[in-house]
């Protein structure tokens, strides 16, 4: 079996477009040296040259670095042409048929030794751009220059999220912040119109007391009362009415003492008795009491 080596310079392997087109052009080359070959059995003046154009194509090595290597094994006479790609190794395998052997022609005079000829030019790689892809598709490696000033530019997909890690230990608690002073109270909502006063009836006795009365209609009620994150209220009635207070939100008061431990988010501290410091935990008030504060 002979062998032949190819090289790719760079230190970077050449994307998967340009391997293709080498391998499609000396597939090309590998059919050229077979057909010559096949004539060669019915014209022994063509029998060297078919072999030798094979021979050239097998053997051939281009000086493109140290990273792609190429090799060529010799098929049985009549064997198509084959050829294959590893991308693993990036080793790149030609199968070229052996050509019948031609009947033998008379020796020809011995030529002059040829001058060697001048050094092409070596290919060169650079890198393009590099693009993160969607997670789970393919790696895409495109060619935007040339084969002999190859551009390449990748797209990587975008790594699976990871597993969710353990829960972390909890830290310890912080120190109880110090307690605000109270904020004022909400306005006074209108009155109502006064009515006329009428005229002034004579006593009369005492009569007995009336069966209670039927329950009167529901007012309106408070549906929802929504902290804005800014100090102020906004209270939701039954008639999807609504009314936002003005800031509620105080100057903060001087550090106390006394102020009890716990409480859970939204509480407040209230006064429990006149005796100073005398306070406790409590929930926000309903919205039946706010709506006494604020008005229906």
């Amino acid at each position: 079996m002979a062998t032949s080596s190819f090289f790719f310079g760079g230190g970077t392997p050449p994307d998967q477009n340009t391997v293709d087109e080498l391998l499609a052009d000396l597939n090309i080359k590998l059919d050229t040296a077979t057909t010559a070959s096949t004539t060669a059995q019915t014209a022994a003046t063509q029998a060297q040259s078919a072999q030798a154009a094979a021979e050239a194509a097998r053997d051939a090595s281009l000086n493109l670095g140290n990273t792609l290597t190429v090799q060529a094994t010799t098929l049985s006479p009549g064997s198509n042409a084959t050829s294959s790609y590893n991308s693993t190794t990036k080793l790149i395998t030609f199968g070229i048929p052996q050509g019948a052997t031609g009947a033998t022609g008379p020796t020809g005079p011995t030529g002059p030794q040829g001058s060697t000829g001048p050094q092409g030019p070596a290919a060169t790689i650079a890198l393009g751009t590099v693009t993160t892809g969607a997670a789970g598709s393919n790696v895409v490696i495109t060619n935007s220059g040339t084969s002999g000033a190859a551009i390449f530019n990748f797209t990587i997909p975008r790594g699976e999220t990871g597993a969710t890690g353990a829960t972390g230990p909890q830290g310890a608690q912080g120190p109880q912040g110090i307690q605000g002073i109270q904020g004022p109270t909400g306005p006074t909502g209108p009155q109502g119109p006064k009515g006329d006063t009428g005229d002034t009836g004579p006593q009369g006795p005492t009569g007995p007391t009336g069966a209670t009365g039927p329950t009167g209609p529901q007012g309106p009620g408070i549906t929802n009362v929504a902290d804005n994150g800014d100090g102020t209220l906004t209270i939701t009635y039954g008639n999807n009415s609504t009314v936002t207070t003005s800031d509620l939100t105080g100057p903060a008061g001087n550090d106390g003492s006394g102020v009890p431990v716990g409480g859970t988010p939204g509480q407040f501290l209230m006064k429990e008795t006149s005796t100073d410091y005398d306070v406790t935990w409590s929930t926000i008030p309903d919205p039946v009491a706010m709506a006494l504060v604020f008005g229906s």
